[in-house]
């Protein structure tokens, strides 16, 4: 199984960005694929809770409200 990680943000984010995450989310909860599972960090996981399923996990961050330079890279290191 590969594991795919999203860092999403909903609040403050322009609102394609927005409608493209819930797409997708929907989308994969959906029609999950048996090889992937997603990963999805947010600094506020009641935004995307309604996503959760056997095949798309939500992660609380916190660490995203800190942006050092190599934010994603470090994040990612830390919580896989």
């Amino acid at each position: 199984m590969i594991r795919v990680g999203l860092i999403v943000s909903l609040r403050g984010t322009w609102q394609g960005g927005v409608n493209y995450f819930h797409n997708l989310l929907s989308c994969y909860r959906q029609y999950p694929d048996p090889a992937l599972k997603l990963d999805v960090f947010t600094l506020f996981p009641e935004d995307v809770a309604g996503y959760q399923s056997a095949a798309i996990e939500i992660h609380p961050c916190p660490q995203l409200q800190r942006r050092p330079r190599n934010y994603p890279r470090g994040i990612m290191k830390r919580l896989l």
